[in-house]
């Protein structure tokens, strides 16, 4: 069973992650299951750490309504990952900068 507003049908591409999602026009979506795909890909410790918290929050992002509160859950995970170099895997290190960006934009508005 997928997570509320998640789809099973999404696809990576490649070594430079390609994103194929027909949910990617919700931003908190995509930011959500950016965050989730790094979960099955060998990461560092440290930064695993800070992927899991980032995701947690995200997965409250992708499930409100209210833009004030998403702009401010979304500005949470934005400094979360801000605190991540690298990841140690370069598949994970794309999505953890399209999530970042994602992540500043929804906190923007």
């Amino acid at each position: 069973m997928s997570p509320v507003g998640c789809s099973n049908s999404h696809k990576w591409f490649g070594r430079n992650a390609t994103y194929e999602n027909p949910m990617a026009d919700d931003p908190r979506v995509e930011l959500y299951e950016r965050l989730a795909a790094t979960a099955e890909l060998p990461v560092d410790r440290g930064a695993s750490r800070w992927l899991g918290e980032a995701e947690a929050v995200a997965a409250d992002v992708r499930d409100i309504d209210d833009p004030a509160v998403v702009a401010d859950r979304a500005g949470t995970v934005a400094d979360l990952l801000g605190e991540i170099d690298a990841t140690g895997h370069p598949e994970a290190d794309g999505h953890v900068r399209k999530a970042r960006e994602l992540a500043t934009r929804l906190s923007e508005r």
